[in-house]
Formats: structure tokens, C-alpha cells, sequence
């Protein structure tokens, strides 16, 4: 028998009594559980009708929906703020999508593309802790996914320094999607270029994206945290040698944070060929990552 008070269980026990006028619900033969929150999602903030064959398949309504029908009663969004954009703005739309197409609780993580300027020019408002502590009294306490695996956060690193120091002093946690762009696009190049092109199938994409590369990027998202004190989490860690950078930044007092997919629980070597995975221990990963649910798709082809 449990007691439940607004939103929360506050009591588990066999022989419970109920208070008077309280509803009472026979929940023989299930299962109570707190509703799940899903940390990572790609929804757009409306629906598009028809989908974009190439971007999104779910929206707000349909991917909260297909959340609620699993158990999950909170979901995460990635959507993004332009350069410019006053952030009461654009606290003001997202907040309203969220309260007219949403019928899950949401909450958001903001993504982000800060440029690097030439010295003397104004700074890049993505770059200035104001920006992110006005996000931050709004609700908005994340940004994500921080892509180190474009070209484009190489080109402005001295940029994504300065956003990393302002955003952590305002307590806003950075999301690192942890792959390096320049061991990726070479080995991808090469794959795409030698032997007649042969290479580039489904079956190498793992080479496409080798596993050092994800280290690398780990590696750089830790003295991140280090460098500025602030939190740092990496998003869908795939290989256990990245995994064990984490957990060695984390005896080291840093405040690092990761989490893996679900698909990766399940593909394992010893079910998909060992061309197309990283093995990996989830054994003793499970308990100490969060679960990403990344899409929601209705899309058949959707993988991602």
C-alpha cells in the first residue's frame, strides 16, 4: 500500500489507513513507480505538417504522448537560441509551445553555437554570463547539445571557453555531444575516398566514427570542467574507454556527469558485429549513467 500527496509518495507500507475523503485506488497486480524523466529528446516545439522527411518526426504533443503511454511523465527538449535573441524572448516562445502543444511536463536545454569575435568587437551575447542568468531565473538551466564533433566549435573554441566559464558561474550545466570533428572527418574522408569509395556502407560506421575519437572529445570535455569549474555532462557515452575517463574525473572531485543510450544496453558485441558496436561493460555502468531517450519517432526510418 503506498500514500500519495500531491505529486509524490510519501509512504510505502502494508497495512496503510486511509485519512478521511481520501480516494482510494485498487492497484492490484501492477506496479507503482515515480514517473520516469527522460533527460534527452528531439522534439520540434509544434507540429509540421507534412514531417520534415530529414529533421524531426515528433513534436510536443506526439512525442510527450508516446512518453506518457511508456511511463515517462517528464521529457527534456533541445531548441535553440539564436545569437541575438533577448533571452526573455525567447524564454517568452518557448514557454508558450511548451504550454499549448505539450501534455507532459517539460523542461529545456538550450542550444547554443557561440562565434568567436575579433578582439575589439562587441562579444557574442552567448558568450556573457548575463545571458545565462537571466535564462537560469526562467528555468532554463542546460545547455545541449554543445556539438564537438562540428568543425564550427574548433573554428570558435576561445568562444565556447568563454561560454562555458559564464554559464557555469550562473549554475547552468553544459551538454557535450563528445566526438572530435578532425579524427572523424578524417577517417570519414578516408573511407569515402579510398578503394573506390568502398568503404562508406552502413556496415564501417563505426569506423566512420572511431572510438577514439569519442575519448579524445571526453578527455577535452573533462579539463573543460576543470579549466572553469564548471559542470559538464556528456551525452550518450558509447565506449567503456570513455566511460572510464568519466569516472576518473568524478574521483577527482570534477562535476562531470554522463549518460548512455538504451540501445546501447542492448547492442553488444556479442549481438551486433563487432564492426558495428563498442563493447562496453554495462554492467557496471548502468547504475552510475542516465538514460537517454534521444527521438521520439513515429518515423519508420528514424534512428536517431
Amino acid at each position: 500500500m503506498s500514500e500519495i500527496r500531491g505529486e509524490k509518495i510519501v509512504e510505502i507500507g502494508p497495512k496503510l489507513v486511509a485519512a478521511p475523503g481520501a480516494r482510494e485506488i485498487d492497484a492490484s497486480g501492477m506496479l507503482l513507480l515515480p514517473g520516469i524523466v527522460d533527460t534527452h529528446t528531439h522534439l520540434n516545439l509544434e507540429p509540421i505538417v507534412p514531417p520534415n522527411p530529414k529533421g524531426n518526426a515528433d513534436d510536443l504533443t506526439s512525442g510527450s504522448a508516446a512518453a506518457l503511454a511508456g511511463g515517462i511523465t517528464t521529457v527534456s527538449d533541445f531548441i535553440r537560441i539564436e545569437n541575438n535573441e533577448d533571452p526573455n524572448a525567447y524564454a517568452d516562445r518557448v514557454i508558450g509551445a511548451i504550454q499549448k502543444y505539450s501534455i507532459a511536463d517539460t523542461f529545456i536545454h538550450v542550444s547554443i553555437n557561440p562565434v568567436s569575435v575579433p578582439v575589439g568587437s562587441p562579444p557574442d551575447p552567448l558568450t556573457q554570463q548575463k545571458t545565462f542568468d537571466v535564462l537560469a531565473a526562467r528555468g532554463f538551466v542546460s545547455t545541449g547539445e554543445d556539438f564537438m564533433a562540428r568543425e564550427s566549435f574548433d573554428k570558435n573554441s576561445l568562444a565556447w571557453m568563454k561560454t562555458f566559464r559564464a554559464s557555469g558561474k550562473a549554475g547552468v550545466v553544459s551538454m557535450l555531444h563528445a566526438e572530435d570533428w578532425s579524427i572523424m572527418a578524417e577517417a570519414q574522408e578516408r573511407l569515402m575516398t579510398e578503394n573506390g569509395g568502398s568503404g562508406g556502407t552502413l556496415h564501417n560506421f563505426a569506423q566512420s566514427a572511431p572510438i577514439v575519437a569519442e575519448v579524445l572529445a571526453v578527455q577535452r570535455g573533462m579539463a573543460i570542467a576543470e579549466a572553469t569549474g564548471s559542470p559538464i555532462y556528456i551525452l550518450h557515452v558509447s565506449s567503456g574507454r570513455a566511460l572510464k575517463v568519466i569516472e576518473d574525473a568524478r574521483r577527482r572531485g570534477l562535476p562531470v556527469y554522463a549518460e548512455t543510450r538504451p540501445i546501447y544496453l542492448h547492442a553488444t558485441a556479442p549481438k551486433v558485429s563487432a564492426t558495428r558496436c563498442r563493447p562496453l561493460d554495462w554492467r557496471s555502468t548502468a547504475a552510475r549513467q542516465m538514460g537517454s531517450g534521444h527521438a521520439l519517432g513515429r518515423h519508420p526510418e528514424r534512428r536517431d
